[in-house]
């Protein structure tokens, strides 16, 4: 019983969106915010700098094994860690 509550409760903790950074994603340098195409607004939460000047600002937004926020830029494959604000 207790895998079946584990297996619940991770399946309950799984979280994924996708979306656009809008206007234009640049990387991040700090405490960067990122304004999303579906109205989401989130926040850097991990110290790291990551320059971009192409042109997609396609991100996926899921969770961790710690159940934490992590953001992907799609095209360059990096992430950092992320909080919802909005």
């Amino acid at each position: 019983q207790r895998e079946v509550a584990k297996a619940q409760k991770k399946e309950k903790t799984k979280f994924e969106t996708v979306a656009k950074v809008i206007p234009r994603f640049r990387g991040w340098t700090g405490k960067t915010l990122f304004k999303l195409d579906n109205g989401q607004v989130w926040q850097q939460r991990q110290n790291g700098r990551m320059r971009y000047s192409g042109a997609d600002s396609t991100v996926v937004i899921t969770t961790n094994f710690l159940g934490k926020y992590v953001m992907k830029h799609q095209e360059t494959k990096r992430t950092i860690g992320v909080t919802r604000v909005e």
